[in-house]
């Protein structure tokens, strides 16, 4: 049985061998490509393969070059947060124009046209006020405290509240000022000027501050060490910082810009004493009655009426329909009773 097997498979295979001699036998050969086509068939292979290498090469720098562009794309970001600027603190209302005379100018803090003080007007954080020769400007502060400016004078008010005063001089009077609020503070070149309940002027002109006390106390605060000035005394800082003092009167010339714009007296249902009282303090003058007669008469009598003048013509005015009558020598005003 093995043997006849291994005899199929050799007659089989010699009939396939005679089959293909026979098939060769009658082929031709296939004609061979010229030198330039074959050149040109291996050049176009060459770009193929080096084309199928480039793009693998691409898509494995894909990822990487994809991280690289998201972590500039963030940092681009964040430097646009941070570098866009912080809005700027909002305005806070501060004063309110009671009297001016003249053209004083408000210029607003973002730089916009300036405009004239007018009664009513509010006055806020960051404005300048400017005052040229003859304007002046009387302010109600947001706590009560009356306050003024004068002549040929420069202010500006801070993000925080307080005052800078740049040339000038400025009128202080806490009568009226909340008591539980944050004291006024007043910003010179010689340091902070800060009340202690009081009526003071501070001026600043040629390097030197003056700051002049009618009644109460003042502090200057110069890097934490504070210098009182009392009542009836001026404390004068020149450009070095060297300090002295004097005796000044708290009535007359240096004061009298003060008075005209002290704000209008209301007297309806009030006596001659408020009035008395109210033209004492605005002028820095003591009043004196010259018998019991004259301040009894002064007590129980009623005016009528809102007085908007100064104060020492608004008394004249005012006593012509009374009993009494006003005499004022130096820092005096003596009453009496009338004898015509």
């Amino acid at each position: 049985m093995k043997g006849t097997e291994t005899g199929f498979e050799s007659t089989e295979h010699h009939a396939e061998k005679d089959a293909l001699e026979e098939l060769f036998r009658h082929a031709t050969a296939r004609e061979r490509p010229t030198n330039a086509d074959e050149q040109a068939i291996r050049d176009r292979l060459h770009a193929e393969w080096q084309a199928l290498t480039a793009q693998r090469r691409r898509r494995k720098a894909f990822i990487p070059l994809a991280a690289a562009a998201s972590v500039v794309l963030a940092a681009l970001v964040v430097f646009r947060l941070t570098s866009i600027p912080e809005p700027a603190a909002p305005a806070i209302w501060l004063a309110s124009v009671g009297k001016h005379q003249g053209a004083v100018l408000v210029h607003p803090a973002d730089q916009s046209e300036a405009f004239a003080a007018v009664v009513g007007a509010v006055l806020e954080s960051g404005q300048r006020i400017v005052s040229s020769a003859g304007a002046r400007l009387g302010m109600k502060w947001r706590d009560g405290t009356s306050l003024r400016v004068d002549q040929n004078s420069e202010i500006r008010f801070t993000a925080s509240g307080e005052i800078e005063l740049i040339s000038g001089r400025i009128y202080v009077d806490t009568e009226k000022a909340d008591k539980t609020a944050v004291p006024l503070v007043v910003l010179t070149p010689a340091g902070q000027v800060r009340h202690l309940g009081t009526q003071y002027m501070t001026a600043f002109s040629s390097g030197t501050t003056r700051i002049s006390v009618r009644e109460g106390k003042v502090a200057l605060s110069i890097e934490g060490k504070e210098t009182l000035t009392n009542s009836g005394e001026q404390l004068l800082i020149n450009a070095a910082g060297s300090q002295s003092r004097k005796d000044i009167p708290v009535y007359g010339t240096s004061w009298q810009w003060v008075e005209t714009l002290a704000p209008a007296f209301s007297s309806d249902g009030r006596s001659i004493t408020d009035l008395l009282d109210w033209v004492s303090r605005e002028t820095g003058r003591r009043v004196e009655f010259q018998s019991t007669e004259a301040a009894t008469l002064a007590m129980n009598s009623e005016l009528r009426g809102e007085v908007d003048l100064e104060p020492m013509r608004a008394l004249t005015v005012m006593l012509q329909t009374s009993d009494l009558s006003a005499d004022v020598n130096n820092g005096i005003i003596s009453v009496s009773v009338r004898t015509d």
